[in-house]
């Protein structure tokens, strides 16, 4: 066993950062696909006029998408977990990340003037959308793998 680097606390650091280019090239390939076509289809509604009548579906379709990527990216960094544990984490995760987007949208509003936001009911909407996304999505690959793997 290799000593352990009092620096960066890893055994070799060089194979760390192979590891973990490893591990982002398999999960773009994986699972990138979910978030980035939730933001091409969200660019091309943007600008329809019937942006705000497709916006639940988006926030929607975003819950999802970054609750499968991140249920891959738990899977494939700490292939370990068992149980629950990679579900929850893919879970508070995807909702920090919908908090985090209507932040991003807020901060937008202010310093552009942009008028993504009307209201608060349609904030809380949008965050209520992202999380019905994810914990759907969660349920349906945990139902799925069930039925998979009995």
């Amino acid at each position: 066993m290799q000593p352990l680097n009092v620096q960066t606390g890893a055994r070799n650091g060089w194979s760390d950062v192979r590891r973990a280019a490893t591990i982002a090239r398999q999960l773009l390939v994986r699972a990138g696909w979910a978030p980035a076509s939730v933001l091409v289809l969200h660019a091309v509604d943007g600008s329809l006029p019937y942006r705000v009548a497709l916006d639940i579906a988006h926030h929607t379709l975003g819950g999802a998408a970054i609750a499968y990527f991140l249920l891959c990216a738990v899977r494939l960094a700490w292939p370990r977990l068992r149980g629950a544990l990679p579900w929850a984490l893919a879970f508070t995760s995807a909702c920090t990340v919908a908090v985090f987007w209507e932040f991003a949208e807020f901060a937008g509003d202010h310093l552009r003037d942009a008028h993504v936001q009307r209201s608060l009911d349609e904030t809380m909407r949008d965050l209520v959308c992202g999380v019905f996304g994810a914990a759907a999505t969660l349920c349906l690959l945990a139902a799925c793998r069930r039925v998979v793997n009995p």
